[in-house]
């Protein structure tokens, strides 16, 4: 089925020890599958805000932080609505072949376009720092992560696909709080974690000497796969799987 969406996607930052706590060990052993609390916390800061009404909770993601050690009121009443730090909106547009085969959705031959608003980010990257300056160990996070490749630097790892292919992995589950801002800052100044990963996996490969061959094996690799495909032509469209959030 081919599908073509344009609209606005919206990125809720609210601080809530209660519930970061809890978002610490989603997917973990020690995680209740009985408590559904979090997940309706997370529907109820979707349904507190009216601009929301009518969106699917794909286009609302919320990032829940710790709150200060010197602030908080937050977790101690339950209004969600004084959780909320702040809102960021993406602009974005999809256009793709969608199919869908034992629950995993496919996309074939798609085209995607997404653009934060840059001054949204930063004024909540600033309301941020502020709201952990008195607060030692956090501010040292906001401080650090607010260059997004320092948080690529800190975290991003190597691992192995089913092709046995390298590939870099990076987790928001390692520092929900540094991701959150490293993601803020990316918004804010056009510096995204993805170039910022880029620029490590390119650098961590060695000596120019090194870089050269790399990029000389993989020409080579995509001159194989372009003869392969020429040799099969039922076989020209290649499948990108992505999860719309």
């Amino acid at each position: 089925m081919h599908i073509k969406e344009s609209g606005v996607l919206y990125d809720v930052y609210v601080k809530n020890d209660i519930y970061y706590q809890k978002s610490l060990i989603l997917g973990d052993d020690t995680y209740d599958e009985n408590d559904k609390s979090f997940n309706d916390y997370i529907n109820d800061v979707h349904t507190s805000m009216p601009k929301f009404a009518g969106l699917l909770m794909g286009h609302v993601f919320v990032h829940v932080l710790p709150e200060s050690s010197t602030d908080k009121t937050s977790s101690s009443t339950e209004d969600v609505s004084d959780d909320i730090a702040g809102i960021v909106s993406t602009q974005f547009a999809f256009e793709g072949d969608k199919t869908e085969s034992m629950g995993v959705t496919t996309y074939e031959n798609y085209t995607s376009h997404y653009q934060p608003n840059e001054k949204e980010a930063s004024m909540l990257l600033s309301k941020l720092t502020s709201i952990y300056k008195k607060d030692t160990m956090l501010s040292t996070t906001v401080e650090r992560y607010s260059d997004a490749a320092n948080y690529v630097y800190d975290f991003m790892t190597k691992g192995v696909d089913e092709n046995g292919d390298t590939l870099s992995i990076l987790s928001a589950l390692d520092n929900p709080l540094g991701f959150a801002i490293a993601t803020l800052a990316g918004d804010a100044t056009g510096k995204t974690i993805d170039d910022a990963m880029e620029v490590q996996s390119f650098s961590a490969k060695g000596t120019m000497e090194e870089k050269l061959k790399e990029l000389a094996e993989e020409k080579k690799r995509e001159n194989e796969k372009a003869l392969l495909k020429t040799s099969n032509a039922s076989n020209a469209n290649f499948t990108v799987e992505k999860e719309l959030r």
